[in-house]
């Protein structure tokens, strides 16, 4: 019992910190999951593809339309408007299609979650299902996911993906562990720096899977929407990439840049006017975060593929100009993971695993105090420290122990 021991005291300290920022001020994790509780579902990414889907329809030009005139943030590619050809098929709205996508999705991203860990981490059968409940619990109070089920953010749905991929590598179903990414990446094109690693570790079944994949996709798309709104998505990802976010919900680089400069400061933009030092830091702290992720693993020669898969996951995910709360939610399958190897290993939790975790689990609102004031605005990023606080245990741990297939 000392592996659900441990669990055990990991899950009270982070019920602990998060009752304890409730009390202070009613918000967090816990006002999240009461809303969703009392059917209080907040539209975020909904409004904006439906908009999308109405300008599409009556045959204007999608991205000139929603993104640069009517300033809506429709971020994401004309394959993700597909979609709407499942909303006329139930007759719904997109809202209530990303309720019914992200319910589930939130319920497995758990289920898989603690099957991954036990499955990792060889115990008995009595403690088992206890272990699996004590990581469901860790899920369920971290606030990335709570957040994003409480928006009906499509990330959830994503996050799901991620994570049905990160057991499927585990179970050895690599072509459909390349199917799932792939659909994910029709939303969040980065992911297809995937196939970038796959091919680097000669994964050829999953790179044949997420390209088949993405081919179908993306004919889809272009066969239903046309070529030139397809194309046209590259005027919002440059914008994007050029501008940023100075909001604080943007813990990234970008973000902690941003407001370390004090750019954007009373601007009634989302998104940051074009600073050069803040793109140019943007830019080269993308690129040695992925070239890590893709690199070092290979050069040093990890012989866990899973700890390979996740690693790269979480890189790819935290080098982005602009990472929101709710996309840290694939943080959660990559410290479950990370927990059972240290666990099975030595174990042990790290403090500091610990102590990252429950910073990146929980609202810290009380630091918005801080946000432009320059000699203090910096620990406003605290979810960007705690993320790469995991990132770096990820590798200190494989560097030093890790080169051992899983038992």
């Amino acid at each position: 019992m000392k592996v659900t021991k441990k669990l055990l005291l990991l899950s009270l300290l982070n019920i602990a910190v998060m009752t304890g920022l409730w009390i202070l001020k009613p918000s967090g994790t816990i006002q999240e999951l009461s809303k969703v509780l009392h059917g209080e579902m907040w539209a975020d990414s909904a409004p904006f593809m439906q908009e999308a889907w109405r300008v599409e329809r009556l045959g204007q030009p999608v991205y000139q339309t929603v993104f640069f005139q009517e300033h809506l943030k429709f971020q994401y590619p004309m394959s993700s408007l597909l979609l709407g050809y499942v909303t006329l098929a139930f007759g719904v709205s997109f809202q209530t299609l990303l309720i019914w996508l992200t319910i589930p999705s939130a319920l497995l991203t758990l289920w898989l979650a603690g099957d991954l860990f036990v499955r990792v981490l060889p115990m008995e059968p009595a403690e088992r299902l206890l272990a699996r409940l004590l990581v469901m619990s860790l899920g369920l109070f971290f606030y990335p996911l709570a957040n994003g089920l409480q928006i009906t953010q499509i990330q959830t749905v994503l996050t799901f993906l991620f994570t049905l991929a990160v057991w499927l590598w585990l179970t050895e179903r690599k072509v459909t562990a390349g199917i799932c990414l792939a659909l994910a990446c029709a939303v969040k094109p980065p992911l297809g720096l995937f196939l970038l690693w796959g091919l680097l570790r000669r994964e050829w079944r999953f790179v044949s899977a997420f390209l088949a994949t993405l081919v179908v996709v993306q004919g889809l798309s272009v066969g239903l929407f046309g070529w030139s709104n397809n194309i046209a998505y590259l005027g919002p990802l440059s914008y994007m990439g050029h501008h940023g976010e100075c909001i604080g919900e943007n813990q990234s680089v970008n973000g902690w840049l941003q407001r370390l400069l004090r750019n954007g400061e009373g601007s009634t933009s989302m998104f940051a006017p074009y600073n050069r030092i803040v793109y140019l830091g943007t830019v080269l702290s993308s690129l040695l975060l992925v070239a890590v992720g893709l690199v070092v693993p290979v050069w040093r020669r990890w012989r866990d593929p899973v700890g390979d898969f996740l690693f790269f996951g979480l890189l790819s995910t935290i080098a982005s100009p602009i990472v929101w709360t709710h996309h840290y939610g694939v943080f959660y399958i990559g410290t479950i993971y990370l927990l059972a190897v240290f666990l099975r290993d030595e174990q042990t939790i790290p403090v500091a695993l610990g102590v990252c975790f429950v910073v990146l689990a929980n609202l810290f609102h009380l630091l918005g105090r801080f946000y432009w004031i320059p000699s203090v605005n910096w620990v406003f990023s605290y979810g960007l420290y705690a993320g790469m606080g995991i990132i770096l245990i990820f590798l200190r741990k494989y560097e030093r122990y890790g080169l051992g297939k899983l038992k």
